[in-house]
């Protein structure tokens, strides 16, 4: 058989048929041109990972692209092929391919439309995000991407509102359940630097009602660590070991960090966060009447950033230590009434 002859009878076999060139050669698509063996693979949810029933559309095709400015072009599913002929029958030449899919910009849905219902990705409330997203190759085609990270950058740009921030299914989106391991760990302490260990004690104690459950000395460093929480007296250990570990065990205890003669220093001060580069912003404490603790505060000197009836939030007042650090005044109780 001639090599004429040969190609003859391949264009007069049925789609589904195999070509006879050897190991890694496909099936022939609906214009009679070789077609990849994984062509027809299946996406899986980018979720849990199940195989989705849909076919992939958008496939590229080798012999698309050997010319300058070719582009691949969409092809039609499996079920839309012509039915097999017999080897005998004779068959029409194939026609024109269809005309090249319109651009679409990236990361738009994709045209097979949102993947079937996964139930680990469509929890109760608003439909989440297309499992399958598309994006364009190098040759400008509509491309299904089938393994994409659950929490894509374009998922979550989807569930930003235009003014910005998060919406409250992508921050929770974003947040992953407690390891086990993690179970007894706790939110111990919060330090911050003092030029001035007299006052700020005095500070703290006096007029925040905080008590000096412990202090620690480094000579060899030349700082002390003061430890202040809000606790029971009598529930302090005697034992000075086990006060110690008592100690650093408390929740939400304050740790003042004193470096030596920092305090005869007149140049020195510490960056409260509140100006430029801004960082660091406050420290909350929980009363049960704001305005009966400012009342108080104003008569002790204390100075004040907000107090509790000025600007939009109204109930809630900031107040300043010696080093300038900020100390929100709030009321649990009435927080619903400022948000």
């Amino acid at each position: 058989m001639s090599l004429g002859e040969s190609k003859a009878r391949r264009r007069l076999l049925p789609p589904s048929s195999r070509l006879s060139g050897g190991g890694g050669v496909g099936v022939q698509n609906a214009w009679g041109r070789p077609e990849p063996r994984h062509s027809l693979s299946r996406p899986f949810c980018g979720t849990c990972g199940r195989l989705q029933a849909r076919q992939r559309v958008a496939r590229e095709d080798p012999a698309d692209l050997s010319g300058p400015g070719k582009r691949p072009v969409e092809r039609a599913e499996s079920s839309s092929l012509p039915p097999p002929l017999s080897p005998n029958a004779s068959r029409a030449p194939p026609g024109p391919p269809p005309p090249p899919r319109p651009r679409s910009p990236p990361w738009s849905p994709c045209a097979l439309g949102p993947a079937p219902s996964c139930p680990r990705r469509d929890p109760p409330g608003p439909p989440a995000a297309p499992a399958l997203l598309c994006s364009r190759s190098a040759g400008g085609c509509c491309v299904p991407v089938y393994r994409r990270p659950r929490y894509s950058s374009a998922a979550v740009a989807e569930s930003q509102p235009a003014c910005g921030g998060l919406t409250d299914e992508a921050a929770l989106g974003c947040c992953s359940d407690p390891d086990p391991s993690t179970k007894d760990f706790l939110l111990q302490q919060t330090m911050l630097r003092i030029k001035d260990p007299k006052k700020s004690l005095d500070f703290y104690t006096r007029i925040l009602g905080m008590m000096l459950l412990q202090k620690l000395d480094f000579p060899t460093m030349k700082f002390s660590l003061y430890f202040l929480p809000y606790e029971d007296k009598n529930d302090i250990p005697k034992d000075k070991d086990e006060r110690i570990a008592w100690a650093v065990s408390r929740k939400a205890t304050l740790e003042l960090t004193h470096n030596w003669g920092t305090e005869d220093d007149e140049t020195q001060s510490y960056h409260s966060g509140h100006s430029d580069p801004r960082g660091f912003g406050h420290i909350g404490i929980a009363v049960p009447d704001v305005h009966g603790a400012c009342k108080r505060f104003e008569e002790l000197g204390v100075k004040f950033v907000k107090k509790p009836d000025d600007g939009r939030m109204k109930g809630l007042a900031f107040i300043q230590d010696p080093d300038g650090y900020w100390i929100e005044i709030l009321n649990p109780n009435k927080m619903i009434t400022i948000i």
